[in-house]
């Protein structure tokens, strides 16, 4: 049971830090994606 916390806690982590990498990497391009959510759906 331990270990499904500690891959979720990893996977949480991993992907948040995706996020913020791809958020301070792209930051126009986040802006506009968030404002037109029709244009940039990924």
């Amino acid at each position: 049971m331990e270990e499904l916390f500690y891959i979720a806690l990893i996977g949480g982590i991993g992907y948040w830090l995706y996020r913020a990498g791809k958020r301070t990497g792209s930051r126009k391009g986040y802006n506009v994606g968030r404002r037109h959510g029709r244009r940039r759906q990924k």
